[in-house]
């Protein structure tokens, strides 16, 4: 899956990284989701900022910029982020 794709939602979401980022911070606060005690992922996922774009969109800041803070690039939250991601495909498939 290539996050920096079209977001599904472009109206909102600059790419396709922050909408399933956006996606499980509502998992989150929904309560539908909970972590295991992971300082690494708790600390990559509360280093995570977010910003708007002219027109309104979500923006999450790059790795680049992460990087350039002295951040490590946040790879547990983004198997997170994927683990929780939804193709739109079906799970399973028929044999033919």
């Amino acid at each position: 899956m290539n996050v920096s794709e079209r977001a599904r939602n472009p109206e909102q979401f600059m790419n396709l990284r922050a909408e399933l980022f956006d996606g499980l911070r509502q998992r989150f606060q929904e309560g539908r989701i909970q972590i295991p005690d992971h300082p690494d992922l708790v600390a990559e996922l509360s280093s995570l900022r977010y910003s708007f774009t002219s027109s309104g969109q979500i923006r999450l800041e790059s790795k680049d910029v992460l990087r350039s803070h002295g951040i490590a690039s946040p790879d547990h939250a983004d198997a997170l982020m994927l683990a929780f991601a939804s193709t739109g495909a079906s799970r399973f498939k028929a044999w033919t």
